[in-house]
């Protein structure tokens, strides 16, 4: 009898740690949720508990809800908005990821590399975006977003002349503007974490470029805040100014870069060839990648 009962301990112990390991229909259903309460019945299911929520950005529209499991303190964050919804799985341990990894590549699906953009996919009418993240080489990070009536955006090769932004007096300038030199952008907000963990690179990647390269290229820095006041602080503490131009993204919806390039996340990058047109959308971040491809475009 002792047998039998330390054996069902095992399998429902089995069962358990099964049940924390999300797959991609997992994430795709918590997507169909219409309310938190709906996430929260279906994540405990699955041996997930409520942590926290809490609000990503200063106009407090954007919420990120956590949960975690009990067991090995495996993490999903939930991050909603009006115009999109992200979730985020960073399990405990790499095995589990690897086996996220492995059931969305069943699907047809292509985890997207170190320097790869988002996998793009349709499920039942809704588009999915697919993204990573990586230590090194590692993968700490699966993402899948939803995005409710994604703006059109400019496709590789097409102008992006019309694409504004404003400087600190409120001045529109164009990207029109920068027309004979690669321009090469980088969206950021003063309360990302992310982008200003990435301003050494972006100041290393500047400096190894030759003097006669620096005249050929523009370092656009697009902030996407509201206020002035966070912006304005965030150049001049990190030393944006230094390293190339600072503009604010307008509020407006014409020429908008959000809209033309279809902000994601913070940071982004984006490259604009000599003719002005559209290169790379989701472009390499600042290290050896991105140099190499600013290069190539100066030489063209």
């Amino acid at each position: 009898m002792k047998k039998i009962f330390l054996l069902l301990l095992c399998f429902l112990g089995f069962i358990n740690s099964q049940a924390q390991r999300l797959t991609l229909r997992d994430l795709e259903l918590l997507h169909q949720c219409d309310s938190p309460d709906c996430e929260k019945d279906y994540l405990q299911q699955l041996g997930y508990v409520f942590k926290e929520a809490e609000y990503t950005d200063k106009e407090k529209v954007r919420v990120a809800f956590s949960y975690v499991t009990k067991k090995d303190k495996s993490k999903l964050v939930i991050v909603t908005h009006p115009d999109n919804m992200m979730i985020l799985y960073l399990p405990a341990g790499a095995s589990i990821l690897q086996e996220l990894a492995n059931d969305i590549e069943k699907r047809g699906v292509k985890i997207p590399g170190l320097n790869d953009e988002m996998a793009h996919y349709r499920m039942e009418g809704t588009s999915y975006f697919l993204s990573t993240s990586y230590e090194g080489k590692k993968l700490t990070t699966i993402s899948l977003s939803t995005f409710t009536d994604p703006p059109p955006q400019l496709v590789k090769g097409e102008s992006a002349d019309h694409v504004r932004f404003a400087d600190a007096d409120g001045k529109f300038h164009y990207m029109s503007e920068f027309k004979g030199k690669v321009v090469y952008i980088n969206m950021w907000a003063s309360w990302c974490s992310y982008c200003l963990a990435a301003v050494p690179e972006v100041k290393k990647m500047i400096n190894q470029l030759k003097p006669d390269e620096r005249k050929n290229v523009v370092f656009l820095f697009l902030n996407g805040e509201k206020e002035q006041t966070p912006w304005l602080s965030a150049v001049r503490r990190y030393e944006y100014d230094k390293y190339g131009l600072n503009f604010q993204i307008p509020t407006k919806p014409f020429g908008n870069p959000k809209i033309a390039f279809v902000l994601r996340a913070y940071p982004s990058y984006t490259i604009i060839d000599k003719q002005g047109r559209l290169w790379k959308n989701w472009a390499e971040k600042p290290g050896p990648q991105a140099i190499a491809e600013i290069r190539k475009l100066i030489n063209q």
